[in-house]
This record gives C-alpha cells, structure tokens and sequence, in this order.
C-alpha cells in the first residue's frame, strides 16, 4: 500500500469508512465536535474551530473522492457505481455544510455589523394573539366565523361582460382605464375605422341627394303639359285618339319613374343605417353603467375576432351562487324574495350583512344533493367581486366578543 499509491474502495460504502490511505499511512478522522473541549453537545455547540474542522474533512473527502472518480472510470467500472459515489459525496458534503452553518450559529459565529453576536439579539414580538389582555381580530373574526355557520361561496358581479370585436381589428385608441367608473353607452376602446367611415360618408350623400327623383318629377310634369295640350287638341278635332292615349301613357311612364326614384331614395337611406351600425361596432361601448375591471389591449395592437378587448363589472349589487343540501331548502321552503345572511371572511369585524334570495334552481344535482340558490347583496361599502363568505338561510343568534380585538 506504500510508494505513494492510493488506494481505490471498490464500492461507494467502503469510501464512506472513516480511514485514510494514503502515502502507506493511516490517520483516523479528526473527532466528533461534541468530543472536542468547549463543544458539549446541547449546550455551545460546536464552535468555530469545529466549523474548521468539519470544512477540512469535507475538501479531503471531496478529493479522495474525485481521484476514486477517475480511477474507476479508467478502470472501466459502470455508470451505475460511478453515480453511487457520486450520490456519497454529495450526500457528505451537505451533511458538512448544515454542521457547519449550525456551529457558526450556536458558537462563535461571525457578529453582525452592528458588533452583536446572534446570542445578543432580541427576540421577534409574540403575535397578537399570545399579547396579554386580549385577542387578535383574526382570531374573533375566525370565531365568529365557526360560529355563524352557514354555506361558503364566492361573491361575483351582478353584471359581467368582456367586449371583444366581432373581426379582426387594430387597435386605434384606448379611451378608458382600469377602474373607471363608465356610465351605459360610454365609450371604451375604438379600432381603426377609416375605409369604414368613408364609405359611410359616400352612401350618406347617395341618400341624402334627391336629384333623381328631382329629374323624375321633372319629366312627368312635362308629361302632363303635353297631355293637357293633346286634350284639347283632340276638343278641336286637331289630334286623334291615338295621339292622346300616348300622351296618357307617358303621364303613367313618368310617375313610375318619380316613384322608382323615391323608392331608391329610401333604399340609399336604409343602407345608410346598415353602414353606420357596422361602423359603430369599431367601437366599443359600455352595455351597462360599471366599473372598467380589465383593459387586455393598447393603442396600435392587432386583435383577433372575437378577442376579449375590455371587460366591464356591476359591483353595486353582488351575485353569490350557494350550493345548499336540497333537504335544507324544502326545509326552509325557500322561494325569491326570502331573507338570506351574509358574512365576508375576509372582514374582520365579522359583521354579518343581510341579502335575499333571488332564484332557487328547480334542479337538484344529484351526486352531491344539493340545490343552486341565488343570492344578492347590496354593496353599498365598495367590497370587490371574487371574496369568499359564509351564507346562511336562518337569522343567526348574535355572537358577544370577550375579549378586546388588536389588528
């Protein structure tokens, strides 16, 4: 084993033993930290100096290991025993590092830079709810929460709708924000519209010009001249018969066409209305008076049909769908207009708010048992859409706080 020749363990749990090869000489590890003087265990740790120690046995172990490497891959050994040394050495070195983070700690660990070691540091404040001579709010409203009861689910808008464009549209102009309060009507985004609005204008002179039926009008007025003439040409026996029944005739022909031209004066105007209601959909507007919850676009963008543009929520009245047991319901003989209450989990005051039913669904699901029943809720203090609460169709016994709540 001598002339300076290492020896290579053939497996990775003989490479774990802690004996040394090397230069044809043994040197057993260094001791355990908890052996060492001033390294008690359970009492200083294990100090700086063990620190050292346990870094200069991880290095020597990770060379040992990486000569093993080598040695093993010359020797032709599998990829499987390679990656079990591998794993040893990995496994060893983190051992190491949590030894040695813990002794740098709990001993004479490096001093903060205000001078103190981690021993001189405060300790954090007790939370609120071990404070003496109350409790927190939380922990009321948790309280109060447990003992309301009631069916948990998620408050939504009374109004929801995400305007989109029905083609493929570029985006012009943005002419709200997220947040804003819109009124019905009001416009929100407006794509580019301008071959629209040309041929908007075009169709509106061809509507509002009336020089075919002018032209028309003409025409059978001269008609009639001509046939008053013929008449009483043919009294004084100086036209024929003939000649006034194509005078009549002409008469006829000419109020045909003043009443073709008026019935194309509508039809221009009634193409007008079509091209203006397709110009008007490179706007959008607001369906509803809201608040504007999502802008997904800004000015230049191309969109897709049908891409969601703008989204816009009626939060002034809230919707809460409560999945309640069927029996619960003909139990109560639930119908509309039935007082319901409503208490927001994220509200620590645990104050309980009352609602109405608005729909009782005629079905029941049949694997859960349970009915769909609609509520609504005045919002009058601004809460968002998308919190959850506790419903409950019964008028609920007042709950007493004990205790002085701290936020």
């Amino acid at each position: 084993m001598g002339n300076g020749k290492k020896i290579h363990h053939r497996d990775a749990e003989d490479a774990e033993k802690k004996t040394w090869v090397e230069e044809g000489r043994k040197e057993p590890l260094p001791p355990a930290p908890s052996q060492r003087e001033g390294g008690e265990k359970g009492q200083k740790g294990i100090g700086s100096k063990g620190a050292r120690d346990w870094s200069r046995l991880i290095a020597r172990v990770m060379v040992n290991r990486r000569i093993e490497l080598g040695g093993w891959f010359t020797r032709g050994n599998s990829l499987r025993e390679v990656v079990m040394v591998r794993t040893s050495v990995a496994r060893t070195l983190a051992v190491g590092v949590v030894l040695s983070v813990v002794s740098m700690s709990a001993g004479e660990g490096p001093r903060d830079s205000l001078g103190s070691s981690p021993a001189s540091l405060k300790p954090l404040p007790l939370a609120p709810s071990h404070r003496e001579g109350g409790v927190s709010a939380r922990e009321v409203r948790d309280a109060r929460l447990l003992a309301f009861g009631g069916e948990r689910a998620v408050m939504r808008p009374r109004r929801d709708a995400t305007l989109a464009f029905g083609f493929a549209a570029d985006i012009e102009a943005v002419l709200v924000q997220g947040g804003q309060a819109v009124k019905k009507g009001e416009a929100l985004v407006k794509a580019w519209d301008g071959d629209v609005l040309a041929a908007v204008e075009l169709q509106r002179t061809l509507a509002q010009s009336t020089v075919e039926i002018d032209a028309a009008e003409a025409e059978l007025a001269q008609a009639q001249i001509e046939l008053e003439s013929v008449k009483a040409a043919f009294e004084g026996a100086a036209a024929t018969s003939i000649e006034w029944q194509r005078r009549e005739n002409a008469v006829h022909r000419a109020e045909a066409a003043r009443d073709l031209a008026q019935r194309r004066q509508v039809e221009r105007s009634q193409e007008l209305a079509q091209r203006e209601a397709q110009a008007s959909r490179y706007t959008l507007k607001a369906a509803f008076d809201g608040v504007v919850d999502l802008l997904s676009v800004s000015e230049g963008q191309s969109v897709d049909r049908a891409q969601g543009v703008v989204r816009v929520v009626d939060i002034e009245r809230l919707h809460i769908d409560v999945a309640v047991r069927a029996a619960e319901t003909l139990r109560l003989a639930l119908k509309p207009n039935d007082l319901a209450w409503v208490m927001f989990e994220a509200d620590t005051s645990a104050k309980v708010r009352s609602a109405r039913v608005l729909q009782v669904s005629p079905v029941a699901d049949a694997s859960s048992g349970r009915r769909l029943v609609r509520v609504e809720l005045d919002n009058e203090e601004g809460w968002p859409a998308g919190m959850l609460c506790r419903v409950r169709f019964e008028e609920p016994v007042p709950v007493v706080n004990g205790g002085d709540a701290h936020e």
